[in-house]
């Protein structure tokens, strides 16, 4: 036969407890699957740029241009000033050349310790 749980019950105190417990971890999976998005948001915001070298033409306001159209498609977002598109660049364009310097360490079978050195 089955036990009924009652709200004065230790078991019912502990349930809710576990309940909190999941929902809590749930919060921090969902945040971090959302950072890591953004993070590949701003990665590939920073390559695009790169790539077509949107920014090469000097007085051509692109940042802000791109900003301003950016936050009036998306007003409710934010993170698209025109600071927060120079950093993509910069994020997309330090962090690559280190990824493609492993890449050729990698390729080239060095020793585990030599990337210690080059990388700390």
């Amino acid at each position: 036969m089955d036990k009924s749980i009652g709200i004065l019950d230790r078991d019912y105190t502990l349930w809710v407890k576990e309940l909190v417990k999941r929902y809590r971890g749930s919060q921090i999976k969902a945040a971090i699957k959302v950072n890591r998005e953004l993070l590949r948001y701003y990665w590939e915001l920073g390559k695009d740029i790169e790539e077509k070298q949107a920014d090469n033409k000097y007085g051509s306001k692109f940042y802000a241009t791109l900003s301003r159209d950016l936050r009036h498609e998306m007003p409710d977002v934010e993170g698209l000033s025109e600071t927060s598109i120079r950093y993509a660049k910069r994020f997309y364009t330090l962090y690559s050349q280190q990824i493609v310097l492993r890449s050729v360490l990698n390729s080239l079978g060095t020793s585990p310790l030599y990337h210690r050195q080059v990388f700390e």
